[in-house]
């Protein structure tokens, strides 16, 4: 099949590449045979370039984007982004969720043909579980654990039907439904054998999570439920997706094998996600960009993500070169973006000298992010406003533009905030809380 370059389009200024194909193996190495057909089928492997090792596989502990691409063939939601339309579809949910008339309560249920490798039904008491794991306060998701903890109030499950139950929420929130439904389902049974969370309930972690941190079941649980124990032992990675771990090299690869007798299989075609072919998928890790186009000609991946928009550029624009003729190239959407973050309310001692909005909008107009799009991702990229991502159309404000590239308009803004060089050093000043400050900041690139 022949490759495929993609050059996705990153919100704001952020743009990635990856290449993809499917190739079928029957050597028993590393090294896919040829297929030049157009169309994927059962058995191909792919190859799939990574920038540096995940940081681990463990459901809720992980950071790294890269380690999710790879957890989302291991793990499944109860309903995931399309693809092609980008909305929620079903996929462990029997529909979308009944939501109540206040906006507080949001009800799912889970498919029938859901099990677990060992034939077990996927139960509302596992979605439970997940997410006393997320609001666990001596676990490893402090990321998620906050933001959970503030709208999560109650989790009941319908005592006429295991697989059907109700979230409650503190107060109404517009991304409620996609965080509820967008969260790692693991086993119970798997991970907890001996039912140390059982006496712990979600109110308990959600009322005075602070209250628990000296309960013994929950200790010795957080204990086996490390990311060294749990994320890097392939053994320890179980979920209900159709790839399982086979093998972690640390600084080399990461091999997925596709589970036989998924039962995933049998519903082909009712949404994106069972829509699966590679018998392997191996996550190569490349620490290096600059060779990507070197190991591309060398066909040692098949699908590249994040490739330098310069070289990106130069491989489709160059039509007699070897990218050119055996990659597809395609510029997507990706759900990711840039910004400039301020911090308005700094530590203790140090002078809020962002605390003035007009200041913030200053340094906005400062920033020229159409030539930043064009100079340093070679055009691949879309200014927005906000984080709502414009593929959302219902949610995307496209009335507002986002701030113009205007020094004037920045330099009126600082006089205004009574940012003004007073001794003539070319640098503006202020007196904040009786002390002479410079307008001068510290900038962190993450």
């Amino acid at each position: 099949m022949k490759k495929v370059i993609s050059k996705t389009w990153i919100l704001f200024l952020l743009v990635g590449v990856f290449f993809s194909s499917c190739e079928p193996s029957n050597n028993g190495g590393d090294q896919p045979n040829t297929n030049n057909d157009t169309i994927p089928v059962n058995g191909d492997w792919v190859r799939v370039y990574h920038p540096s090792d995940p940081d681990g596989l463990h459901p809720y502990a992980t950071r790294i984007a890269f380690a999710n691409y790879i957890k989302e063939n291991i793990f499944m939601y109860l309903c995931d982004l399309n693809p092609a339309t980008n909305d929620l579809e079903p996929t462990l949910a029997t529909g979308p969720c009944v939501i109540s008339e206040d906006g507080l309560q949001y009800t799912y249920e889970f498919i029938d043909e859901a099990r677990w490798d060992n034939g077990d039904h996927i139960t509302a008491e596992d979605y439970i579980f997940s997410m006393k794991c997320i609001l666990n306060p001596l676990g490893e998701a402090t990321h998620m654990r906050n933001y959970y903890a503030d709208f999560i109030e109650d989790i009941t499950i319908d005592p006429n039907n295991p697989k059907r139950f109700t979230t409650t929420i503190k107060q109404p929130f517009f991304l409620a439904e996609s965080a509820i439904a967008v969260v790692d389902i693991t086993s119970r049974n798997f991970y907890d054998p001996n039912h140390l969370l059982d006496d712990i309930s979600i109110q308990d972690f959600a009322k005075d999570p602070e209250a628990l941190v000296e309960n013994e079941n929950l200790k010795k649980f957080s204990e086996e439920f490390s990311t060294e124990r749990v994320g890097r032992d392939p053994k320890m990675i179980y979920g209900s997706g159709p790839y399982k771990v086979e093998s972690i090299a640390t600084g080399d690869k990461i091999v997925l094998v596709k589970k036989k007798d998924w039962w995933g299989e049998k519903l082909r075609g009712k949404a994106a996600y069972f829509t699966g072919y590679p018998e392997k998928i191996i996550y190569k890790t490349i620490t290096d960009r600059s060779t990507l186009p070197a190991i591309a000609r060398a066909e040692e991946v098949d699908v590249i993500r994040d490739m330098t928009p310069q070289d990106f550029t130069e491989a489709r624009e160059d039509t007699s070169g070897y990218i050119y003729k055996n990659y597809n190239f395609f510029t997507p959407p990706s759900y990711a973006f840039i910004y400039l973050g301020f911090n308005a309310r700094p530590p203790a001692g140090r002078p809020a000298k962002l605390g003035d909005k007009r200041v913030r909008k200053a340094i906005a107009h400062l920033v020229d992010i159409d030539r930043i799009i064009n100079n340093v991702y070679a055009g691949y990229g879309v200014p927005q406003v906000g984080p709502i991502s414009f593929m959302n159309k219902n949610e995307y404000n496209s009335d507002m533009k986002p701030v113009d590239f205007n020094p004037e308009r920045s330099k009126e803004l600082l006089d205004e905030a009574g940012w003004i060089d007073t001794d003539g050093n070319g640098i503006r000043d202020k007196v904040l809380k009786g002390k002479k400050e410079q307008l001068s900041l510290e900038i962190i690139i993450s």
